[in-house]
C-alpha cells in the first residue's frame, strides 16, 4: 500500500492486483486528487488462470507495462510433522503463490515492457534462514 501511495503521489498511474479488490477501491478513492491513479484489478495470483485473464484485460486496456512491484506472498507456520493432507495443502499453496505467482506475473509483465522497464520483487526477511526449531518451522523458508 505505501508503495503504491507513493507512486500515485508521483504522478504514476498504477494498476494495482488482488484477491480482495475492496481493499484496493478504498485506496483509489482515497488518492484520487493526487498526480496519479489507481486502477484496482481483481487477481490471484496462485490461480494461473486468474493471472491470465487479469493481463489479458491490461493488454487491451493499457498495451504496456512500465513497472512491476511483485509484493504477493504468503507465509504459514505449521509443525512439518502434523497432518500430511494440510501440510501439503499449505506447502501448495506457498509455492503457488510465492514462487509461481510471482515467476507467472513477471513473464506477463515482462511481455508487455517496451524499451524500459523495471521489476521489483519485495522479498521478506523470511526467506532467508530456517528457523531452528526441532518440529515446528515455516514452510517459506524452505523455498
Amino acid at each position: 500500500e505505501a508503495i503504491v501511495r507513493d507512486l500515485v503521489k508521483n504522478g504514476v498511474n498504477v494498476i494495482a492486483l488482488a484477491r480482495r479488490v475492496e481493499k484496493l477501491e478504498k485506496l483509489k478513492e482515497e488518492l484520487k486528487n493526487e498526480k496519479g491513479k489507481v486502477i484496482p484489478m481483481r487477481c490471484d495470483v496462485s490461480d494461473k488462470s486468474s493471472i491470465d485473464s487479469t493481463f489479458n484485460e491490461i493488454v487491451k486496456k493499457f498495451e504496456s507495462v512500465h513497472i512491476l512491484v511483485n509484493n504477493a506472498g504468503v507465509s504459514y507456520k505449521i509443525e512439518m510433522l502434523s497432518d500430511d493432507e494440510i501440510l501439503d495443502k499449505l506447502m501448495e499453496s506457498t509455492i503457488n503463490i510465492n514462487l509461481l505467482g510471482l515467476v507467472r506475473v513477471t513473464r506477463r509483465a515482462y511481455k508487455l515492457m517496451n524499451d524500459y522497464g523495471m521489476i521489483i520483487n519485495i522479498g521478506s526477511v523470511a526467506g532467508h534462514s530456517v528457523p531452528f526449531q526441532p518440529f515446528s518451522i515455516n514452510i517459506y523458508s524452505g523455498e
